[in-house]
């Protein structure tokens, strides 16, 4: 729902790492279908605030059974996303907008991805270097 801009980015941004990593969406009602096959060799990233969405929850829950390490953003610590997760990251997310900030949440997950490209190192530098040669070979840039 609201906060799935910041899962579609980190998966974005790190796809190139963990080309085997999922974003669940739950389109065609293949909610259950997908998150059914984590395991304890999975990691699950997880974004949500009050009011939390229903299927955020359960994936987490689902993910903490399968024995799944859980790294969560998340409004508070008694969320039910923070009680479930190895990792939890709070952001604030106030706003006087009907629809709550995403900034913070945003900022998390960029320091995250740097902290996995500086972790990986000169494998992560030639990855992403291989993934922009790839784009600019299939025209996905537009020069003037």
């Amino acid at each position: 729902r609201k906060c799935f801009p910041i899962a579609y980015f980190f998966h974005y941004a790190t796809r190139v790492f963990f080309p085997g990593s999922i974003l669940v969406q739950g389109q065609a009602g293949l909610f259950r279908e997908e998150v059914s096959h984590m395991t304890d060799r999975d990691l699950t990233f997880a974004v949500a605030f009050e009011p939390y969405t229903r299927e955020t929850v359960e994936t987490v829950n689902l993910a903490r059974e399968a024995g799944s390490q859980v790294i969560v953003i998340t409004d508070s610590m008694v969320s039910p996303l923070a009680r479930a997760a190895d990792h939890a990251f709070l952001a604030a997310n106030r706003s006087p907008s009907f629809y709550r900030s995403l900034t913070g949440a945003l900022s998390i997950v960029q320091a995250l991805v740097a902290t996995i490209v500086t972790h990986l190192g000169e494998p992560a530098a030639e990855a992403l270097e291989r993934s922009d040669a790839h784009l600019r070979s299939v025209n996905t840039y537009w020069y003037s």
